[in-house]
């Protein structure tokens, strides 16, 4: 708190702590109550004041009552224009981070699987193999038995058994997922 003209003032912290909210928070309200008058609407939260070679942001008493009023009364999706550009994108690529693995990891996730045979194992790895690979692009038995490690002859008796289930299809000496 400071006293500014003889009144009390607040920093976003001390009124995040007021109204149960984080001090970036108030902040985002404030910058994005200033997209709002920038374009002509109405703010979100008062204007504060800016003083210091930091431009500390301050806010006073009965600022402080309108601001906690706008905390109370905020519903779901009264802010999604502002949080979906703010944090939509970190969410896309955390939840992509999360949810990717390698392929050496599901390949050694198959093989890991108890209640498979080796044909099976075989079989899964092959067809996770060639649905990595770009569509359309087509594989020989090399490249797939550098990456799933099983002998050659095993992996061509594995390509034979998914192309007579009509999952894969072979053009000349590569092979490519249907």
């Amino acid at each position: 708190m400071k006293i500014i003209d003889g009144k009390k003032h607040y920093t976003a912290k001390e009124i995040g702590m007021l109204v149960n909210r984080t001090h970036l928070t108030v902040h985002l309200w404030d910058t994005w109550s200033n997209e709002l008058a920038e374009r002509g609407d109405k703010r979100l939260i008062p204007e504060p004041i800016k003083i210091g070679k930091q431009k500390t942001r301050y806010w006073s008493e009965t600022d402080v009552s309108l601001i906690e009023s706008f905390a109370k009364n905020i519903q779901r999706g009264d802010l999604a224009e502002f949080s979906q550009r703010q944090w939509g994108n970190k969410a896309d690529n955390t939840v992509k981070k999360r949810n990717h693995i390698s392929d050496k990891k599901a390949i050694k996730s198959i093989d890991a699987k108890k209640e498979l045979n080796l044909q099976e194992k075989l079989l899964y790895s092959l067809i996770f193999f060639l649905d990595k690979c770009q569509e359309g692009q087509s594989v020989n038995v090399e490249t797939l038995q550098k990456h799933i490690r099983f002998d050659k002859k095993a992996i061509e008796e594995g390509l034979e058994t998914l192309i007579n289930l009509s999952l894969i299809g072979k053009t000349e000496d590569k092979y490519l997922l249907l």
